[in-house]
Parts: structure tokens; sequence; C-alpha cells
């Protein structure tokens, strides 16, 4: 690794946002985004399809970093996270903060190992890791996924609880549980629209996080996850389309994309399907 840098600067903080899948990653780090006030941040996603980044924010883009109009970029970590923070430490103009979407899959303990590479910890610091959790839909998830869940939660220095407006006062009991039982230390949020802004995260370092894969076995993805992706240049109808939906397998979790409709020619559909 080569970058360049002042002896005298601090590393960048980085702060990794994570959760299962579908409990509302995208939707915070949107209103991130939107409250970003010019400031220089670099948002890091393992798709960036995945970021619904409104087309008025976008400025341009050179080799998957895209540059917005608010002073963000944003850069695919498809080649790589190490590489992708590279690329932007590399940027004439360094980021205030970087901010990385882990995928929903992704173990909070396993990307912080990538992170404290000794090579990369003079010019980008993790500083805090966020989960998401989806307090409608955690009542229905099966051993295996709550095992992934746990190790999300484990390695949080916040909490964030999503859909309290969808879910019932046992789900949220629930939720609280389990964030119990997993770790006691961590500060659980409820309305973080309104609490968590982008100040208050830029201000907030986490204690050191153990690190022990001994302690903690990290759950691989690939054992426990299938994906699927459909693509046409055609529109489908809508029963088309709840046709194609009602075929899926009982087992879907998370499904998400953009869609043309013959019945509605001139409008593109954002599709979010989460749980059943």
């Amino acid at each position: 690794m080569t970058v360049e840098t002042s002896h005298l600067s601090l590393p960048i903080p980085i702060i990794l946002i994570g959760g299962y899948l579908g409990s509302g990653k995208t939707t915070y780090l949107n209103r991130l985004l939107s409250e970003a006030n010019g400031r220089s941040l670099a948002i890091l996603v393992n798709d960036f399809g995945a970021i619904n980044v409104d087309a008025s924010l976008v400025e341009g883009s050179v080799d998957d970093v895209v540059a917005l109009q608010n002073g963000c970029i944003c850069c695919s970590m498809a080649m790589g996270m190490q590489s992708a923070i590279i690329k932007v430490l590399k940027r004439d103009q360094k980021p205030e903060a970087i901010v990385i979407e882990a995928s929903g899959v992704a173990n909070p303990g396993e990307v912080a190992k990538i992170l404290s590479d000794e090579a990369m910890r003079p010019f980008a610091a993790l500083e805090l890791v966020i989960s998401m959790l989806d307090c409608k839909n955690v009542v229905t998830y099966k051993p295996k996924e709550l095992m992934l869940i746990k190790e999300q939660l484990r390695y949080s220095g916040i909490v964030m609880l999503t859909k309290l407006d969808q879910s019932s006062e046992a789900d949220i009991a629930y939720a609280r549980k389990l964030i119990q039982e997993t770790n006691p230390n961590t500060v659980v949020i409820d309305n973080y629209q309104k609490v968590l802004s982008l100040d208050l995260l830029l201000g907030t370092k986490q204690p050191t996080m153990e690190l022990d894969s001994k302690k903690t076995p990290a759950t691989n993805a690939n054992d426990l996850f299938k994906s699927w992706s459909y693509s046409t240049n055609e529109s489908m109808s809508e029963a088309e389309f709840q046709k194609l939906l009602s075929d899926l397998p009982p087992e879907t979790v998370r499904g998400k994309g953009f869609l043309y409709l013959k019945d509605y020619p001139l409008v593109r559909f954002e599709f979010q399907m989460v749980g059943k």
C-alpha cells in the first residue's frame, strides 16, 4: 500500500454501517448524504446500485468513483475494500470521513480486521460500527440467521432499532432482549432519524473492539445464502411481475431492483422486498 500524506495528519475516521438484509442501512445512508451540507465524505458500498442517490446529486463518474454536488464521493467496493479506500485516499481532496455500508450478510468483525491492517492505520482508522436491527422481522429469522445478526451486534458501538412503527411491543421487546444478551454495552437508539446526526457520528469514537477470531468464529455467508438476479430489456406487465414474485422460493429473505411495467410505460419503479 502506498499513500502519500503528511506525517502530522491524523488518520481519516471510518464509520461502518452494518445490519442484516433489509434492515434499513441504505435508508440511513441516504439520510447521511442528504445532510452532508458541503462536508467532504467518501461513501463506500458493496454495490453502488443499492444506493438510491437522487439524480440531481450526481455530478460525474470516473472509474467507480462518483462525485456528488454536496461534496461527497461514492466508490464501489467491487474491487476490494482496501483498494477502494486507497483510491479515495489518493484523491487530491481527502474526505473528512469515510462511511462504509457493509453487505447485509457481512460480519463487522471480519471487516474490522481488514481495516486494522497496520499499513492502513496511519491513514484511515475504523472509529465506529453501527448496526441496524429490524424489529419487525427479527422474530422470524432462523437460528443460522440469528447467529449472523448476533455477530453484527457484538461488534457494534451503536445499534439502531428500525421499523418500530411496523412492530408490535412483543417484537420490540424481543429485539431489545437479543441486544442485551449479545452486547449489553452497546448504545441502543430508538428514534435515530431525529437524534443520530452526522455531526454526532463524526464526534463518536468506539472503544477498541475484540478481534479474536478464536473467541468469535465468523459465519460464512456463502454457507447461508444463495443469490439470483434477473434482467430483461423488455418491460413486464404488473401481473407478470407478480407471477415472478410468487414463484420465488419461500426461503427468500431479500429482493431489490428497478423495473418498468407495461401498465405504466413512463415510470421506473424501485422494488424492495424484505422477508414475506
